[in-house]
């Protein structure tokens, strides 16, 4: 909200505290992302939709116009089709789309844990089908499905985030203004008028640039290790072997999802837990690991 909140007493500072949250995760926000992700698979495979408006459509006086609405109205009622299919129980579809995009977004540029400094332990844990991994977070990192990749994704997490410049810039100082540098007022107005116009670019950039692409085995096995974070913390940690079992990965991708998960873990981002009465983990934060610990591999 845009407001004048001036002190009382000129002299005296002002602190402003703003509160934001749920940016971008509305209902509204979801159709939107939906009606994106749907029209673009339309466009690839329908020439109709990439044919050119009738002549002189744009202007108040067209006779074609009813035929513009009604035909505007059938691919409306068409979009509405494909998402009451996976409404039905589809894995995929416009709205699986665009969820995945909204979270890795959100992930991209949400503050990052703060990790916790009184951890001892020195050791990395190699991840193996008996280990009892658990999730610590489900909301640290996004799966995002890869376009005509056999259900493969790429793994987007927010741990290279900034703390210190979350959302905000640092504000120019006395100095500057007076060598000519904008000040934060006007650094701010330039700021929203190029918003929209970046917003684009930088997602686009985003997506080719962030995340690690891991087997569509292992994204299943992440998610249904998501789904079991999400669940009551009272639950038992049960052996990976049981997961690969539920999600259907094959003996032959075991070793594959092994090692992505022991990355997960080397992260922080997961937790192998000793004993079989171990619990589900509570996200207060994660484990600042030792630069002593064994160095991953991305491969």
């Amino acid at each position: 909200i845009i407001h004048h909140a001036p002190n009382q007493d000129a002299r005296l500072p002002s602190v402003h505290l703003t509160i934001s949250s749920f940016q971008r995760q509305s209902l509204f926000d979801l159709v939107q992302k939906s009606f994106e992700e749907a029209m673009s698979e339309l466009w690839e495979d329908d020439e109709s939709l990439r044919r050119a408006l009738p002549w002189r459509s744009f202007s108040s006086s067209s006779p074609d116009h009813a035929g513009i609405r009604s035909a505007v109205a059938q691919q409306l009622r068409r979009l509405a089709d494909v998402v009451e299919e996976e409404a039905k129980g589809s894995d995929g579809g416009p709205v699986a789309g665009a969820l995945a995009e909204l979270g890795a977004e959100f992930v991209q540029h949400r503050m990052p844990p703060q990790a916790s400094k009184d951890s001892s332990d020195d050791s990395m844990s190699l991840v193996s089908p008996s280990s009892r991994l658990a999730v610590v977070d489900p909301t640290l990192f996004a799966i995002v499905p890869l376009p005509g990749a056999n259900d493969a994704a790429k793994l987007v997490h927010c741990l290279g985030n900034s703390r210190n410049e979350h959302m905000m810039k640092h504000p120019s100082t006395d100095a500057d203004q007076q060598n000519g540098f904008p000040s934060p007022l006007e650094e701010e107005d330039a700021e929203e008028e190029q918003l929209e116009e970046d917003e684009e670019e930088r997602l686009d950039e985003d997506e080719e640039d962030a995340g690690q692409p891991i087997s569509a085995h292992a994204a299943t096995t992440l998610r249904c290790l998501c789904a079991a974070a999400t669940g009551s913390s009272s639950k038992a940690v049960e052996p990976l072997e049981s997961t690969f079992r539920t999600a259907g990965v094959p003996k032959s991708a075991w070793s594959e999802v092994c090692n992505v998960m022991t990355q997960l873990v080397a992260l922080g981002l997961a937790k192998v837990h000793d004993s079989e009465d171990a619990e589900m983990p509570q996200a207060k934060g994660l484990n600042k690991k030792r630069s002593k610990k064994r160095k991953l591999s991305k491969d």
